[in-house]
């Protein structure tokens, strides 16, 4: 039975995403820009279950299972009537609204968002009520913005409370370190995060100058400048390869529900790294062995977050090979090997820290930017969940902290809505947060027993 995934995009960023997810998908999935079998291109996919990502229109050929939602009509009128696939949405699917949220998530969440809220709701039951085994919902969005933050944060609450046996899974956006598009960045993604980070089942965080810099060197020597054109690709391949596994039939299988069970510990620990190799397929090295993409893809840092894989240790690792040579024991060799010579370290309650897939589909790229791209033979996409990843929002925190020491931009939420005491609970949910996890790794790990017990009784303490 075919397991349907509904896709839901909010806000600017969220939206943006889906353009080039689709993309790519479209172009995998042999479809043209009307949502019909393009026979050729079809006969690269031979066995693709299309109805998992995609839906039967009444009057024939294919729409994506997506719902597009922002407060605002500007980004979402682009795409349906100009865009180069405004034939293949359907406009019904697409939720607009007439007030923009300012950059502000409690505009987002208590005034903008609420005037769509009930049409958002209905559109996703349908989406789920034409499904016959539907798998997982996953958002996509930007922690910055106001609607991707507060509306998004709006929207999981309530899906959560009447649809508790579908997985969630989010793909976000975070602040990054220097590149900032607007100053209540911090307050708009730790005020998002504190309240979904309990409700989400997995979570995976995007970084955009994480993202520019795996580009940055072989853009420069191919003289190509990096737009979000490349770092959205990222993502769509992202999704690919995720749900490759569901879509084609597989020598070892990897779909979304075990993401969940083999990424996610304990319900808390759930932010994931995604990364991708080869990362730059243009004129590059891209006939690489299964082994060399296995010892890239942990020597080098090929995060998508500002994750530096090199302070803590891994969790739990997924890794999806893609390709027409992904043998079996040639994937179980090099993971071995690579873990054994360059001895990648584990948390020791783990037993094997290893989830792999493998699909013999090659990925696909879409050539819109009349670029030249060689197609990889094979390729891996692997899903990280790592100590350090506790460390990622510290710098949106300090921030944060910053900005609310001296109460600066306070009085634009508290007039939509907010009080002051939560700011100041929401700063507090992510710090004890990050202590928790720490504890809990620590004291499972069963090294620092001692000094876990310690820091629990202080906590209690306080």
């Amino acid at each position: 039975m075919v397991h349907e995934i509904v896709n839901i995009h909010i806000g600017q960023a969220g939206i943006g995403m889906g353009t080039s997810i689709w993309d790519v998908l479209v172009t995998e999935s042999g479809l043209d820009e009307h949502g019909n079998i393009n026979l050729e291109s079809a006969k690269k996919g031979m066995g693709l279950q299309l109805n998992s990502l995609f839906s039967e229109k009444y009057h024939g050929g294919y729409s994506p299972r997506a719902c597009f939602v922002d407060t605002e009509p500007t980004v979402i009128d682009e795409m349906f009537q100009t865009g180069g696939y405004k034939h293949l949405f359907v406009n019904e699917y697409a939720i607009v609204g007439n007030d923009d949220a300012s950059n502000c998530y409690a505009r987002g969440k208590f005034h903008s968002g609420k005037l769509i809220h009930d049409q958002v709701m209905t559109t996703i039951r349908r989406l789920l009520e034409n499904c016959d085994s539907p798998n997982a919902i996953c958002s996509y969005n930007s922690l910055c913005g106001g609607t991707g933050s507060g509306y998004t944060s709006k929207l999981i609450a309530a899906v959560g409370d009447k649809l508790e046996k579908i997985t969630f899974h989010a793909h976000s956006l975070i602040p990054s370190h220097s590149l900032t598009a607007h100053v209540v960045e911090p307050y708009n993604a730790v005020l998002a995060l504190a309240e979904t980070l309990k409700m989400m089942d997995v979570h995976f965080i995007y970084d955009n100058e994480s993202c520019y810099k795996l580009y940055e060197t072989a853009h420069k020597l191919q003289r190509i400048e990096t737009t979000y054109h490349h770092i959205n690709h990222l993502v769509g391949q992202v999704l690919s390869g995720m749900t490759c596994c569901q879509r084609w039939s597989t020598q070892m299988d990897c779909d979304l529900d075990q993401f969940q069970t083999n990424l996610v510990p304990f319900p808390n620990i759930n932010l994931i790294s995604p990364s991708f190799v080869p990362i730059n397929y243009n004129h590059s090295k891209s006939n690489m062995s299964i082994y060399g993409i296995t010892a890239e893809s942990f020597l080098n840092n090929h995060e998508m977050c500002p994750l530096d894989p090199t302070e803590g240790d891994y969790i739990a690792c997924c890794t999806i090979y893609r390709g027409l040579n992904c043998d079996v024991k040639d994937v179980y060799d090099a993971v071995e090997s690579v873990r054994s010579s360059f001895k990648i370290p584990f948390v020791k309650w783990i037993p094997t820290g290893f989830k792999i897939g493998i699909c013999d589909s090659q990925i696909y790229h879409p050539n819109k930017q009349m670029e030249s791209y060689k197609i990889p033979e094979a390729s891996l996409l692997k899903f990280t969940n790592h100590t350090g990843m506790f460390d990622v929002c510290n710098d949106t925190v300090d921030k944060y902290n910053a900005l609310l020491d001296k109460r600066g931009y306070v009085f634009w939420y508290i007039g939509e809505g907010m009080e002051e005491g939560e700011f100041v609970d929401a700063a507090e949910t992510l710090v004890e947060h990050h202590k928790l996890m720490k504890v809990t790794c620590s004291a499972v790990d069963g090294n620092d027993d001692d000094d876990a017990d310690a820091d629990a009784d202080d906590d209690g303490d306080n």
